[in-house]
Order: structure tokens, then sequence, then C-alpha cells
């Protein structure tokens, strides 16, 4: 049914457009929904962190790539957080789909 992908799509969407803003503006929706539903997991984990932080400890494993570009986890997660207060309807709809805190501070998504 097209309405119960609606949700996904938008998700992905959102993710999309403020990773685009924040990290790369030239990654291409060809790198496939699998890596898009990823790297939407992550934003969405970071924006939803209590402190900047636990938001840099989301991306923090893509240390070499961070490195590679002269970049920090902080850096990055920083601007992530910046994209998504910037396009609120879209930091809305991104957060939709993530849960709470879990009772151990960290945060987790929800399956889609």
């Amino acid at each position: 049914m097209a309405s119960d992908r609606l949700p996904n799509a938008a998700y992905l969407d959102a993710a999309k457009t403020i990773y685009r803003a924040a990290i790369d503006p030239s990654a291409l929706d060809a790198e496939g929904e699998a890596w898009w539903s990823a790297v939407a997991d992550e934003v969405a984990e970071v924006i939803a962190a209590p402190t900047a932080s636990q938001a840099a400890q989301v991306v923090a494993w893509w240390h070499r790539d961070w490195t590679s570009v002269n970049d920090t986890p902080r850096a990055a997660a920083a601007r992530i957080r910046r994209a998504a207060r910037a396009q609120s309807g879209l930091r809305r709809r991104l957060l939709a789909g993530a849960r709470s805190a879990s009772p151990s501070g960290d945060t987790h998504v929800a399956d889609r």
C-alpha cells in the first residue's frame, strides 16, 4: 500500500535535506535506500541526542572520513543539529520516527 510507504519516504526526504545541508551537498539519491535509511537513523539520533557530546558519539565511527577532510564528529554533529533547527518542519518529521532516550541515556530510532 502506497500510504504505508509515505512515512518512510518523508523520513528519508527529511534526512536527505538535513544531511546535504550539514555534511555533503553532493550526496546523491543513487546511494540507495539502504544507505540513506542508515544515514537517516543516525541523523535522527544526532538531532535527538540530549547533549552535543552524545550527538558526536553517534557519528564518531566515521572517524576516518572526518580526519580525511579535517573535520570532527562534534563539528559534524553541530552542523546536523543547526541544519535541522533551520528546517524545523523536516526536523519534526525526522524525529517523529525516533524514540525518546532509553533509561541508559542512549537514543534509539524506532523501526520503520
